[in-house]
C-alpha cells in the first residue's frame, strides 16, 4: 500500500548465509607459556595512558574480576585496587607495583593485625586501608613519585596513633618497603622476583617466601615495641585518590 509521499518496499528475506551468526574472531593461541589452546578472550586492561593489553587467553588461564576478563597479571592489579581506577587511571601495562603490594600485604595481613591489636591502647580502633596510590615528594623536584601502599592503623578520637605501611614505588617496582609510623623499618626484593627463572627459585620457593614474610613481620614487631610519637598522632599518608 502506498500513499502520497510514501513508497512501500517489499520485505527482503535475508539469505541463510547472511542471517547466520558471525563466527568469533580468531585470537590465536593462548598467551600462557606452553599452552597451545585457542584464546577465547583478550585481556580488557587499559592503563592510565590509554594503552590496552593485547594478550589472548584460554578458559584455563584467563581470570575474571568484577565481570571483566583479564590476563592473570592485570587481573591481580585490578583486584588489588578493588576495581577503582583512582586519580590518574590504572598503573602502566608493565607496572607490577600495585599487584606486588596486594600480594605481600595479603600474606602478612593476619600477623600485622595481631601485632597492632597486641599494643592497642584503650579507646583505639584498628582500621585497614585497601591498596591505594599516594604521591611522595621528590626532594627539590616538583614532580611526585607514585607510590602504591596498603596501611594498617590504630586510630583514636585524636587521629592515627600507630601505623604500619607496606609500599612499592613505581620507579622501583620490585622493591618492597615497610614503615612503622613514618619510619622505614626494612626493604627488599621478594625472592620469587630476585631469583625468577633460576634453580633457586624452583627449589626453595615456598620456604623463601615464608622467610621473606616472616622477616617483614619481625621488623615491624621490633619497631612497634618502641613507643610511638609522644603526645601526637601519626600523620596519615596523603592519598592520590
Amino acid at each position: 500500500m502506498s500513499a502520497e509521499g510514501w513508497h512501500a518496499l517489499d520485505a527482503v528475506t535475508p539469505s541463510s548465509a547472511s542471517a547466520a551468526a558471525k563466527p568469533a574472531p580468531d585470537l590465536g593461541d593462548c598467551s600462557a607459556p606452553s599452552c597451545d589452546r585457542t584464546a577465547l578472550n583478550l585481556c580488557t586492561y587499559t592503563d592510565r595512558r590509554g594503552r590496552c593489553c593485547d594478550t589472548g587467553w584460554c578458559a584455563d588461564h584467563r581470570v575474571t574480576v568484577l565481570g571483566q576478563r583479564y590476563c592473570r597479571r592485570h587481573g591481580s592489579t585490578v583486584a588489588a585496587l578493588g576495581g577503582r581506577d583512582g586519580i590518574g587511571g590504572l598503573p602502566d601495562l608493565g607496572d607490577r607495583s600495585a599487584s606486588l603490594v596486594y600480594w605481600v600485604s595479603a600474606a602478612v595481613d593476619d600477623r600485622i593485625r595481631a601485632l597492632l591489636l597486641d599494643i592497642a591502647p584503650t579507646g583505639t580502633t584498628l582500621l585497614v586501608d585497601p591498596v591505594r596510590l599516594t604521591l611522595a615528594n621528590s626532594g627539590f623536584s616538583r614532580r611526585h613519585r607514585r607510590r602504591w601502599v596498603r596501611q594498617w592503623k590504630l586510630v583514636s578520637h585524636t587521629g592515627v596513633v600507630r601505623a604500619v605501611t607496606v609500599e612499592v614505588e613505581e620507579t622501583a617496582p620490585q622493591d618492597v618497603t615497610a614503615r612503622v609510623d613514618a619510619q622505614l623499618v626494612g626493604r627488599g626484593v621478594p625472592p620469587w622476583i630476585a631469583f625468577r627463572g633460576t634453580p633457586a627459585a624452583i627449589g626453595s620457593a615456598k620456604s623463601e617466601r615464608a622467610g621473606y614474610y616472616s622477616a617483614i613481620c619481625h621488623s615491624v614487631a621490633k619497631h612497634l615495641a618502641t613507643p610511638g610519637p609522644a603526645g601526637e598522632a601519626v600523620a596519615e599518608l596523603s592519598a592520590a585518590s
